[in-house]
């Protein structure tokens, strides 16, 4: 763990109260002492005139006293330090440094006058006759009230700075020792408060870094204990508030992902801060490289940016639909909603896009319907009506004119049969996709008896009818009504559409688990554009030759729903005077055995044409 720079930060204040407070201490100490031992030096200078005062008082009383020299110079040798003798006039007769005699007189000294006026008399001064500075201490000599002279004692200041300097440097020495301990205790101390805040520093940028599950240790029951314990505390919260909230992410992008409807999400500045797959699909865009980017660079719909707008700027839901041309004809449908924050402001808003192209066609899809419908019924109805009023106001038509008439009525009413029928079946089949009852049922066979149904039209015709069957069964789920009607419907049309003298094949096989019908003619053919849609209800290539041959126009619709209903499908090959190739494709039954005994057409091939 790198040093903690709060640790740093906290000893550097210490380390400067420290020396702040040992300097000021140090230095007030040192004045102190220098003071005391001033003032012990010099009560000590006292003690000792004291004494010069007793040994000097004869001698001063006598006026002259030739001892009186070599006493004070014995005596200040005994005591280390320099003494005088001054008569009242200033007159010096005896110094323990000096020749009394060559010094000067001693009368306006201050610390003699000092001594005049005030019994005691202290200074510190240079001394002109040893040189050097000094501190004097005089005392006056009194005998009968009457003044003799006076005693001084003197001591040289380096002495007194020398000791001084000695006591100051054991007093730095012991400030310095003092602050050296203070330091290090300081640092311990320093150290302790922060490296629990360095272990939460270094747990904190682990849970930012997603290391959840670190904790800090828990060491004591003091305010960094109870800190510690608070941080776990937090930091457990915060692994579960996480926890919730990449659920519910999670939760919320599989719901967005498994939507069918498209969403974008954008704040307020229309940045997009979501879009699933689906949108991202409608709109032709990667969801992944549209977040973060302004709308109106996602995406050119103008439609879109115009309902996002308006929510963004009124608050308020926008509906609208959007036709776009990208290939295929899209029809999307839009509904921009505000996005509140907590506070209920405005924070973005969201679109829902609804794929509505399918429904669009189904819309078409039926309105043909119930055109085409109306339309076909109309055309024989009119016809039936229009020749039963003619046979009815003519009550002289001759009878072989009525019965042409009625003949007409007949074949008009098998066409309003035909059409009903094939509307019935086609809506069983819709409404039935799965309801068919399945059995087993050779293929071989529902096509023999489709063909041997219709080999009379193709004898009419002179048509080459061809089979290429297997010589073992082809079973597949299904029901033989249905069946037999889808593969009756698809040689009907190959027939009619394969001129005189044409020729058609019909070929089984099976293979990938699913058995093959093919009808492949030699007919008109179909341009590729009508390919698409011929399997549409009522949906005509030529509709004067379809009705000419008289054709429902659902015979191809109910085949592919045959085809649905059996979990199969049906397809087209062809190209325009060269012929069509019809296939169907159903599922074959894996265990035959299982329908033995429910196939009752007979295996008879038909013969050809």
């Amino acid at each position: 763990m790198k040093t903690s720079r709060f640790l740093w930060k906290l000893y550097a204040a210490y380390v400067v109260l420290i020396l702040l407070t040992a300097s000021i201490v140090g230095l007030l100490a040192s004045q102190q002492v220098k003071v005391a031992y001033r003032q012990d030096r010099e009560e000590q200078l006292r003690k000792e005139a004291d004494l010069l005062r007793d040994e000097s008082h004869s001698a001063l009383a006598a006026g002259q006293d030739p001892s009186v020299q070599e006493r004070v110079q014995r005596l200040a040798d005994t005591l280390g330090i320099r003494l005088t003798v001054i008569l009242e006039d200033g007159a010096v007769i005896a110094d323990s440094e000096k020749d009394p005699a060559s010094m000067d007189n001693h009368r306006n000294r201050p610390e003699v006058q000092q001594a005049d006026k005030n019994g005691y008399g202290s200074a510190s001064r240079h001394s002109d006759t040893v040189n050097t500075d000094m501190l004097y201490v005089a005392l006056p000599v009194n005998q009968s009230g009457r003044r003799l002279g006076y005693v001084r004692a003197s001591l040289p200041l380096t002495v007194i700075e020398d000791r001084m300097a000695q006591m100051q440097t054991a007093v730095a020495v012991g400030v310095f020792v003092a602050a050296a301990i203070a330091l290090l205790v300081g640092y311990l101390f320093a150290r302790h408060v922060t490296r629990p805040l360095g272990k939460m520093t270094v747990a904190a940028m682990a849970i930012a870094e997603g290391e959840y599950q670190r904790r800090v240790d828990q060491t004591s029951s003091d305010e960094m204990g109870q800190l510690a314990q608070a941080f776990n505390t937090m930091a457990s919260q915060l692994e579960e508030r996480l926890r919730t909230i990449n659920k519910d992410r999670k939760e919320l992008l599989a719901i967005l992902s498994g939507m069918v409807e498209g969403v974008i999400a954008v704040d307020r500045d229309r940045r997009v801060v979501q879009m699933n797959a689906a949108a991202g699909k409608m709109l032709q865009l990667s969801p992944s490289q549209c977040i973060g980017k302004n709308i109106a660079k996602v995406t050119r719909v103008e439609q879109i940016r115009e309902s996002l707008s308006s929510t963004l700027l009124n608050g308020a839901e926008a509906r609208g639909e959007v036709h776009l041309n990208t290939g295929s004809d899209q029809h999307l449908q839009t509904r921009t909603a505000p996005l509140l924050d907590s506070d209920g402001n405005l924070d973005g808003a969201v679109i829902v896009i609804h794929d509505v192209t399918e429904l669009r066609r189904l819309e078409v899809v039926r309105r043909d319907f119930v055109a085409n419908v109306s339309h076909e019924l109309k055309t024989p109805i009119t016809a039936i009506r229009g020749l039963i009023e003619t046979v009815i106001d003519d009550s002289d038509m001759a009878g072989k004119i009525r019965k042409k008439f009625l003949r007409k009525i007949r074949k008009q009413s098998h066409r309003l049969s035909n059409l009903v029928t094939d509307l019935l079946n086609l809506s069983r089949l819709q409404s039935e996709e799965s309801g068919l009852q399945r059995n087993v049922v050779d293929l071989r066979e529902a096509v023999i008896e489709s063909a041997r149904e219709l080999l009379a039209l193709a004898h009419e015709k002179s048509l080459t009818v061809q089979q290429q069957l297997p010589e073992v069964p082809i079973c597949v789920w299904g029901e033989v009504d249905a069946l037999q009607q889808a593969i009756t419907n698809l040689l009907d049309n190959a027939i009619k559409y394969t001129p005189q003298g044409g020729k058609i094949c019909l070929r089984v096989f099976s293979g990938n688990q699913f058995a093959t019908l093919e009808i492949e003619d030699t007919g008109i053919g179909i341009h590729p554009k009508h390919q698409k849609r011929i399997f549409e209800r009522f949906y005509r290539v030529d509709k004067a030759r379809s009705r000419e041959m008289g054709g429902t126009g659902l015979g191809l619709a109910i085949v592919k729903h045959v085809c649905l209903s059996l979990g199969g499908n049906v397809s087209v090959e062809s190209a325009v005077s060269k012929g069509s190739i019809f296939r169907m494709q159903l599922p074959v039954v894996t265990d035959p055995q299982a329908g033995q005994g429910q196939h009752s057409l007979p295996l008879k091939p038909p013969d050809e044409g």
